[in-house]
């Protein structure tokens, strides 16, 4: 989208990739915020519980698995010019699907 007082190579997003982002149709970003929220919930799953205490202890594990939670989601929806919500639920779901798991791991 090109405003009037604008020159056709300039956007009204910041970034080449806000302006390709905000291109593509819901049901795509939907679909790319569904596979992001699964990939970092599996990462945030497996940091928690398949890391050993050798490598990393129970707090600093915790703290990874927030940081690699938060920063990415925030990161690319600020980038992105386009919310991110889907995104967190994915992750969110999936992170706590690994909690059940691992729970249910503990009782068997």
């Amino acid at each position: 989208m090109v405003l009037d007082n604008q020159k056709p190579e300039q956007y009204p997003y910041q970034t080449e990739f806000s302006y390709r982002a905000n291109r593509l149709s819901r049901k795509v970003w939907y679909l790319y915020n569904i596979v992001g929220g699964l990939v970092l919930g599996l990462i945030m799953g497996a940091i928690m519980f398949l890391v050993s205490d050798y490598y990393f202890s129970d707090p600093a594990r915790m703290l990874i698995a927030i940081v690699i939670g938060v920063w990415p989601i925030a990161f690319t929806e600020k980038r992105a010019e386009r919310t991110t919500r889907v995104a967190q639920i994915a992750m969110a779901l999936t992170f706590g699907a690994c909690i059940l798991a691992y729970a249910a791991s503990l009782l068997v």
